[in-house]
């Protein structure tokens, strides 16, 4: 009897605010294999303190079928694996097994894992049922983003990760060559966007914004500069803000007129608050992680056609309608300049960009590998 082939992707993040939820269709639509996601997972520590309810009830339902090939799967254990001891490891991937071994409907299962969290490397490392462990790394685990300073622990977990995959990817170079003693291990893959919007209908009043989480890479002194030096402009926050960022964004809100904020907005529905801004800011903390960082709202608001600045990081070349600047005085210049400017849709720059940052560009270079 011949095996049932299951290429498992193990997420970091909640499959609807995803950043890569695109990159996991155009897999499906460009294979014919069968895909398997596994969401975050509810369990009786993590989900009962956050009152993330609806996880319990979306782990006790049937998978989700998201495409003919492509399936939705939230698993239940006792504990979240990433803050599970390591006694509970074989536990977890025993568990996990027999999940998908009921969701096929066979124990003649064979898998291929591209896993996020590092964490997973430690859980599945002998598991008999795995023939390939990928590993993705979107962030720099040895760094703390907030700081730039040595993240021990995390650091561990990804060296441990990159030995024993098979395959490693980075969205950019400098997080590739940050493990360079892996070798051919490893491949630069990159972030992508793909249109949604077409049809861009600007703010009537300049609007810069940032769209994201508002956490704490953020630099608040650039942005304050830039909100106050530039009182004619509006600035917009649209996303998740972090508890820590509350009393800094009240602040804002109380001291400026030309600042306001707009939401969490499901990832589905990003594309359409582009029309809301009329060019889009990256204003993080310049330190050593997010210099290797390769921020998808970059690509996201090129593909919608709004020009952004960013301080410098690693994975985009500088063009006309993508700035890198260093320094509050120098990016909120930027922003002045960038008043009267928008992209030409027919440039050969713009073209080539969304040519090869297109996520059925991305998935093409990872089914190389995966």
């Amino acid at each position: 009897m011949s095996k049932k082939r299951i290429k498992l992707i193990i997420i970091s993040q909640e499959y609807e605010e995803a950043n890569h939820i695109n990159l996991w269709s155009s897999l499906a639509k460009l294979s014919h294999d069968s895909y398997l996601i596994i969401n975050i997972p509810s369990d009786l520590v993590v989900t009962l303190f956050r009152l993330k309810f609806q996880r319990l009830i979306e782990s006790i339902h049937k998978p989700k079928k998201v495409s003919d090939n492509l399936t939705l799967f939230r698993p239940f254990f006792i504990i979240r694996p990433e803050i599970s001891p390591s006694f509970l490891y074989k536990y977890i991937s025993n568990q996990l097994i027999s999940y998908i071994q009921n969701i096929y409907r066979t124990k003649n299962i064979s898998l291929e894992v591209l896993f996020y969290d590092p964490i997973w490397a430690k859980i599945l490392k002998e598991n008999k049922y795995i023939d390939k462990l990928n590993y993705f790394i979107i962030d720099e685990y040895h760094l703390f983003a907030h700081s730039g300073k040595e993240n021990k622990q995390k650091k561990k977990n990804d060296l441990f990760a990159c030995k024993i995959s098979d395959k490693i990817f980075t969205i950019s170079d400098g997080l590739a060559q940050n493990r360079k003693e892996f070798g051919d291990k490893i491949n630069v893959i990159g972030n992508g966007a793909n249109f949604v919007n077409l049809r861009r209908k600007p703010p009537i009043k300049f609007t810069v914004g940032f769209i994201g989480i508002f956490r704490n890479w953020i630099d608040k002194d650039l942005y304050e500069y830039c909100v106050s030096d530039n009182p004619n402009f509006d600035f917009l926050v649209i996303g998740k803000i972090e508890h820590n960022m509350l009393s800094f964004v009240n602040k804002l809100k109380k001291k400026y007129s030309n600042f306001n904020t707009k939401g969490f907005v499901e990832k589905n529905k990003i594309s359409d608050l582009f029309n809301n801004v009329s060019i889009v800011i990256v204003p993080y903390i310049e330190n050593n992680f997010t210099k290797l960082t390769r921020p998808i709202k970059i690509v996201e608001s090129i593909f919608n056609f709004v020009p952004i600045i960013s301080i410098p990081v690693s994975g985009y070349s500088e063009k006309g309608f993508l700035k890198f600047v260093s320094g509050k005085k120098n990016f909120s210049n930027a922003i002045k300049d960038f008043y009267s400017y928008s992209i030409d849709k027919n440039s050969n720059e713009f073209q080539i960009f969304i040519k090869e940052n297109s996520w059925e560009n991305v998935a093409k270079k990872l089914l190389i590998y995966f």
